[in-house]
């Protein structure tokens, strides 16, 4: 088994798509510097893409507003009622999903657990499992069968259930439970391996990272 427990000289830090590793001070204090800024640049861009997506999704509803609404101006001048009577449900249903989405969201932010940037998407792959009462102004949970969905004591199963029961096989959506590695002395030195630098170090595959230093391999500046 391969020593990697860190000395004087060495650090530990914590890696994306690696996990803790040990490399000497220098190298480490240049990775952590690396590693924040691409965090910050992958933030920013994430942002500017959200912000993005948000204004497309805004006008295509814009215009999708105005022509059900010339639709329903047309068929209420012309008397047809059935078509009134779908066109107003169909607003319905449109309005049902909005609020079920707006408070899914709320629900899995308020889920200390949970990774902020997650709850869209979260949201969106639990609103099949979810509709809003309009009637009520509350979110319910269905099952499979589009029934209300209860637990084992044959009460309702709540919103907040559902979401714990999503994240619970993944880690990925949850917030790490410790802090992230910086640095950190010991006893022992990582056994002799390959090395690499950093550029070589960040062409590897995620694995293959892992690999290197579960190996032994050294980061070399």
């Amino acid at each position: 088994m391969v020593d990697i427990t860190p000395t004087p000289e060495t650090m530990e830090v914590d890696m994306p798509d690696v996990g803790k590793v040990v490399v000497a001070k220098d190298v480490g204090e240049k990775l952590i510097k690396s590693r924040d800024s691409l965090k910050e640049a992958n933030r920013k861009a994430g942002e500017r893409l959200g912000a993005l997506e948000s204004e497309k999704k805004t006008a295509e509803a814009a215009v999708a507003k105005a022509a059900e609404e010339k639709a329903l101006a047309e068929a209420m001048k012309a008397g047809e009622i059935e078509k009134v009577r779908e066109i107003s449900n169909r607003k319905i249903t449109s309005l049902s999903e909005k609020y079920r989405g707006a408070a899914l969201e709320r629900a899995i932010s308020a889920n200390a657990n949970i990774v902020p940037e997650a709850a869209a998407d979260i949201a969106a792959q639990l609103a099949i499992s979810c509709r809003y009462d309009l009637d009520t102004d509350a979110l319910l949970v269905s099952g499979s069968d589009g029934k209300p969905r209860v637990d084992k004591d044959g009460k309702p199963f709540g919103v907040d259930a559902l979401i714990a029961e999503f994240v619970e096989n993944r880690p990925y959506l949850r917030k790490a439970s410790g802090t992230s590695g910086s640095g950190a002395g010991g006893s022992g030195s990582p056994k002799s391996g390959q090395s690499t630098n950093m550029a070589g170090l960040m062409a590897m595959e995620p694995k293959a990272r892992a690999k290197f230093f579960a190996d032994g391999g050294k980061l070399t500046d």
